[in-house]
């Protein structure tokens, strides 16, 4: 009798562990801290801005020149996105699980791992005579 809830219980402990070392993978990669998926830089402007009393040159030049004369010259700010095989993960306590193709394959390994220990410790069924 005790054998037969043994074999019983096999299942069991692999769904179990296959559930818990797929949260386990979760809580290590933690996407709740969002991603970074872009970066930014300045890229230096090579114009000059105007120089001297900045309320004289505005009056000389007019508001709309002098925006368009201050905006030549400040440095461009750009931002850009970085595709999904570079993304992180803010909040991983290891680094190597802050990649979500990382994750997401050892997520993938755990589930075909389970499936197949399901498969070969699961009771056999007998035909009935």
């Amino acid at each position: 009798m005790e054998d037969a809830i043994q074999k019983g219980s096999g299942p069991r402990w692999v769904v179990l562990t296959t559930f818990t070392l797929s949260i386990l993978v979760l809580l290590l990669h933690f996407p709740f801290d969002g991603y970074v998926s872009e970066y930014s830089y300045t890229v230096p402007s090579f114009t000059a801005c105007p120089q001297g009393d900045l309320k004289q040159r505005l009056r000389e030049l007019g508001a709309e020149e002098f925006n368009k004369a201050i905006q030549a010259c400040s440095d461009d700010y750009v931002t850009k996105e970085f595709p999904i095989s570079d993304w992180r993960s803010n909040g991983a306590p290891i680094y190597w699980f802050a990649s979500p193709i990382h994750a997401l394959a050892s997520i993938l390994a755990i589930w075909v791992i389970g499936l197949v220990w399901y498969f070969s410790v699961r009771p056999k069924r007998t035909a009935a005579k």
